[in-house]
Formats: C-alpha cells, sequence, structure tokens
C-alpha cells in the first residue's frame, strides 16, 4: 500500500514538473477615482501652454509685419536722402553735416546785414544831433537793429547836462523810453554817462 502511494505521488510530481509554465496579468483597467483631478489639471494646463504658444505666434506674426514695413519706410526715406543729395551736388549746394550746422550763422548774418541797410544812419545821426545839448557830448554810439535799441556813450560838464540831455530825449518824438544806464566823474572833470534809448523813426524808416 505505502509502495503504491509512493508511486502515484512520484507520477504526480513527473506530471507537474513536465506541464508547462504559465502565468495569468489582467491588463483591464481599474479606475481610480482620486486620479481624475489630477488628469483634468495637467489637461487644462496644456490647453492653457497652447493658448499662450498660439497667442505668441500671432504676435510675432504682426510683429515681423510691422519689421516689414518698418525697413521700407527706411529704404524710401534713403533713397529720397540719396536723390536731395544728388540734385543738391548738381546744382552746386553743399549738403554736409559741417555745411549745414553753419547754416544758422550765415542766416543771421544775412537778417543783420538786411536789417542794418534798411536802418538809415542819416535819418538817426540827424534827430540825435538835434537832441545833443551844447555841453554834452557823444563818444559812441550801439545799435542793434532787430530792437531798435540804441546805446549811447557821452560826457557832460555837469550831471545837470547830462540829465537835461535824457529830458530832451525823452521829450523828442522820434525816441523813447531813455534810461540812464551808469554815470561817473572823470579826472578831467567831466561827467562820463551810458544812455540806452529806443529809436522810433527805425520801423518808419523800415517801412519805407
Amino acid at each position: 500500500m505505502k509502495i503504491r502511494n509512493l508511486i502515484s505521488l512520484r507520477n504526480a510530481i513527473q506530471d507537474l514538473l513536465a506541464a508547462p509554465l504559465s502565468f495569468r496579468i489582467n491588463l483591464s483597467s481599474y479606475s481610480h477615482p482620486a486620479v481624475f483631478p489630477i488628469r483634468w489639471g495637467l489637461m487644462g494646463a496644456a490647453c492653457l501652454l497652447a493658448a499662450f504658444i498660439a497667442w505668441d505666434l500671432l504676435d510675432g506674426y504682426h510683429l515681423y509685419g510691422e519689421i516689414a514695413e518698418l525697413r521700407a519706410s527706411v529704404a524710401r526715406l534713403q533713397e529720397q536722402d540719396r536723390q536731395l543729395s544728388a540734385a543738391a551736388q548738381h546744382e552746386g549746394i553743399d549738403l554736409t553735416d559741417s555745411a549745414l550746422q553753419r547754416l544758422p550763422a550765415e542766416v543771421a548774418f544775412v537778417n543783420r546785414l538786411v536789417e542794418q541797410r534798411e536802418f538809415s544812419w542819416t535819418s538817426f545821426l540827424s534827430e540825435l544831433e538835434k537832441a545833443v545839448p551844447a555841453r554834452v557830448g557823444i563818444l559812441s554810439i550801439r545799435l542793434d537793429p532787430s530792437s531798435a535799441v540804441i546805446r549811447l556813450s557821452g560826457s557832460a560838464v555837469t550831471f545837470e547836462d547830462a540829465t537835461s540831455f535824457l529830458t530832451t530825449l525823452q521829450d523828442h518824438p522820434h525816441f523813447r523810453d531813455p534810461v540812464l544806464i551808469q554815470h561817473q566823474n572823470r579826472e578831467d572833470g567831466l561827467v562820463e554817462f551810458h544812455v540806452q534809448i529806443h529809436y522810433r523813426g527805425h520801423a518808419k524808416d523800415r517801412a519805407t
């Protein structure tokens, strides 16, 4: 009996060893409720990132168009500048940087020449001669034609003679607003003075 049982056990072990080994794996999906919020969060972040990328691409497209327009404008300006320089060179006009820097000074110089030419020195000196008293002498005359301001330097026998000269200028029809700027006693006893006045005849001379 024991021998039979041993033989049966041996046969069973041999059959078990001779049978092929097999494994069963369950690949079916299994729902995890805790994973759902993370999954939806990742999907939302991906959509938001895609929207930002699309916005950047659209903005870059518009920026590229603006850059192209600016380049075209610069090219047109450069072409106009080239044509202007060529025309100026053909006419003998200097448009270099140094020449353009000298232009304001040259224009101001020409304006001063025109104003001095229109200013009638003959009329002015004639009217001034009528206003100067016998005890007063004029040493120098400086004129600003653009503002009709005249600065006189002179000498008088006394300070009263200088003030009398100012009164005469005040009452004269062709002078206005006489101002005694400075006066001093000289070593020779005379009074030196400096006066500023406006010449009314300046505008009249220019009109004529």
